[in-house]
């Protein structure tokens, strides 16, 4: 009886081992897929608006998958989230994370403005970063931040200022077309 037990757990094993080999065997969990599921979710409930189901969501996402460019994703849907909730210095902190990993999204930082000014604490950073520009005229995210700045406080003439000056430092990477369209839209 032993000894056909042992050609059992013999046979099992290699039938289950050369499946593995072939990639039949269910992998180990990928947190980031995971992370990915969760963020859909969150958008799902988001539209749906069961807000507080889709911060939790958000929130698995982040964990699952922190650290990388798809988290600035995520917390740029909680910081959405959290506009909706009117938790406002929240989405503050959630938008300057998303900028954080993932700075090649236009929207991230109208949104971050958005949340500044509905945080009243947008003239502060405007006061901030004319600081900045005038200590330090070339550097280009300066003046990008003002001109998102001053878009959101409805000072076009301002802002276009300001995204002329960052084009004419940052002419062709990933921003710039989108601030292009931006500017021209405010002309």
């Amino acid at each position: 009886m032993k000894d056909l037990a042992f050609r059992f757990c013999k046979i099992a094993f290699v039938v289950i081992f050369s499946l593995f080999l072939r990639g039949d065997v269910i992998n180990p969990i990928d947190p980031r897929e995971n992370a990915v599921w969760h963020n859909d979710r969150g958008i799902d409930y988001l539209r749906k608006g069961f807000y507080y189901g889709a911060v939790q969501e958000f929130k698995l996402a982040i964990l699952l998958n922190d650290n990388s460019p798809s988290s600035g994703v995520f917390y740029n849907n909680l910081g959405e989230t959290y506009m909706k909730l009117g938790q406002y210095s929240w989405a503050v902190d959630c938008f300057e994370q998303s900028l954080k990993y993932n700075p090649n999204f236009i929207y991230y930082y109208e949104n971050y403005a958005k949340a500044l000014n509905k945080s009243n604490r947008l003239n502060s950073q405007i006061l901030k970063y004319k600081n900045l520009s005038s200590t330090s005229p070339k550097v280009s995210s300066t003046w990008l931040m003002l001109g998102i700045f001053y878009k959101e406080k409805g000072n076009k003439k301002q802002a276009v200022e300001c995204f002329d000056r960052f084009l004419e430092l940052e002419p062709k990477i990933i921003l710039s077309p989108s601030v292009r369209r931006i500017r021209d839209d405010l002309k």
